[in-house]
């Protein structure tokens, strides 16, 4: 039996730097803008707290320079790699 992990589910949020969230059981990714205008480059954090804006209680899940379309599916593959991590693999 396969184990599938239910897709993330994104809310634009444009406030700020942020562009979109998706709140999950283990805490809140949020994809934001670079505060330097001149890199374009691409946070993903997961927020270890319920707000999903304040970045003292996150994890950077990566910095680089994506399309939000991306940085979704990079953000998708971390959760489900974190996710599957928990779970017992049968002998």
């Amino acid at each position: 039996m396969k184990t599938e992990i239910k897709p993330l589910q994104w809310v634009s949020v444009n406030e700020y730097d942020c562009i979109c969230r998706a709140s999950t059981p283990i805490g809140t990714y949020s994809i934001q803008k670079d505060e330097d205008i001149f890199s374009g480059a691409i946070f993903c954090y997961l927020h270890l707290t319920d707000d999903g804006d304040c970045t003292r209680y996150a994890v950077e899940v990566f910095h680089e320079y994506l399309e939000v379309d991306e940085a979704q599916e990079a953000a998708e593959y971390d959760y489900s790699c974190r996710v599957l991590s928990c779970l017992e693999t049968p002998v």
